[in-house]
């Protein structure tokens, strides 16, 4: 279980989508006990939805952010000029290998 204070910017979390694991892109507190919530699906898509306080029993923080990203199976969210993007594991793996 995790409280809606848990939730910040590029935490990876369970129980907000229940077909994956999101990255959180966004927090907007809407009184005590609601926080819109924007998040990136592993798909990519981005979402939008409200939370109420009788969510926290199905919230899970996977990784919480400490260096500016969420790392997922297969990529990484990470913060830029433009917010968050996705990130193919594949094509980062290709940017940084040598020829």
């Amino acid at each position: 279980m995790a409280r809606l204070e848990d939730l910040k910017l590029n935490a990876q979390v369970k129980g907000i989508d229940p077909s994956s694991p999101v990255a959180v892109l966004n927090v907007k507190w809407r009184g005590l006990d609601v926080i819109e919530v924007t998040y990136r699906d592993i798909g990519g898509r981005d979402h939008g939805e409200l939370l109420f306080r009788d969510s926290e029993a199905n919230l899970q923080i996977l990784v919480r952010p400490l260096d500016g990203g969420a790392s997922f199976p297969g990529g990484t969210i990470t913060a830029s000029d433009h917010g968050c993007i996705w990130r193919n594991a594949a094509s980062t793996a290709a940017a940084v290998s040598p020829s």
